[in-house]
């Protein structure tokens, strides 16, 4: 793996234990192992061009467990309800550190770091897609898939923060119940 891979790995996985704010630049080449004039070799507009990458980089890599969970399931509401016992099991074996690094990263961008907070929105809506598709496959009639696929992201996301806040998994037990609700109705 190059040096600019691994500068975007390790910021990834800063991101999503620590946060953007957080994340430190000194921190990054060092536990990337890389030489500090590499930085602005590889990202000349610096740790916010590094952080939309490792953003994009995490994105793609939770749309795919988020498909194959959706693939590997008969129907989008058990497929749902599998992403959503995948994060409390990510939460109970990071002890509650780890929640949506996407959802964080977002939070921190918004205002300060415009190229960031696009590269989340971005993110957001591949996911958003994703269940869309799958919804409007599986429920051809129903109105408004991208809208119950937003409500339904939402919800996953709001309980990843409240389960990490309260350091317990039932804020996405009760997700569980709620898609089904939302996916039955």
């Amino acid at each position: 793996m190059d040096t600019r891979e691994r500068m975007v790995d390790v910021t990834a996985r800063l991101l999503a234990r620590q946060g953007y704010h957080a994340t430190g630049l000194a921190q990054v080449l060092t536990e990337a192992g890389a030489p500090r004039g590499s930085l602005y070799f590889h990202f000349p507009e610096g740790k916010e061009q590094m952080a939309a990458e490792a953003v994009r980089r995490l994105g793609e890599q939770l749309g795919a467990a988020l498909q194959a969970k959706l693939d590997g399931k008969p129907d989008v509401r058990s497929g749902l309800q599998s992403v959503a016992r995948m994060f409390a099991r990510q939460l109970e074996a990071s002890e509650f550190a780890l929640g949506c690094p996407v959802a964080t990263t977002a939070l921190e961008a918004s205002d300060e770091a415009p190229g960031l907070a696009t590269a989340c929105a971005e993110v957001f809506e591949r996911w958003t897609v994703v269940l869309a598709e799958r919804i409007r496959k599986e429920r051809p009639r129903i109105a408004g898939p991208e809208r119950l696929a937003r409500t339904v992201l939402a919800l996953i996301e709001g309980a990843l923060l409240l389960a990490r806040v309260r350091r317990s998994v039932e804020p996405l037990r009760d997700a569980e119940l709620a898609i089904e609700t939302l996916l039955e109705g």
